[in-house]
């Protein structure tokens, strides 16, 4: 994780920095329940990822393995792009 007041991005321990990705939503929470999230928006990662059945779903489910340049890499799958 990378966070900063901001923003929250998620990657693996592989990931380099154009592979992670920034996290937008706090899923099972609804953004007006995170204190303050307008100026800590780092929040919505805290909240939404390390929320336990969040973090196993994802390490579960949502890690993708792909080739880049000829070496594997460990990646997450861009969540907020899928139609759920």
């Amino acid at each position: 994780m990378i966070l900063n007041k901001y923003h929250g991005y998620i990657g693996t321990i592989s990931s380099k920095y154009d592979h992670y990705l920034e996290w937008k939503d706090p899923y099972p929470f609804e953004k007006n329940e995170i204190e303050d999230v307008e100026n800590f928006g780092q929040n919505i990662l805290l909240q939404g990822v390390l929320e336990k059945r969040n973090l196993l779903d994802l390490m579960r489910n949502f890690v993708l393995f792909e080739t880049d340049n000829g070496v594997t890499i460990k990646r997450f799958v861009d969540i907020s792009s899928l139609e759920l």
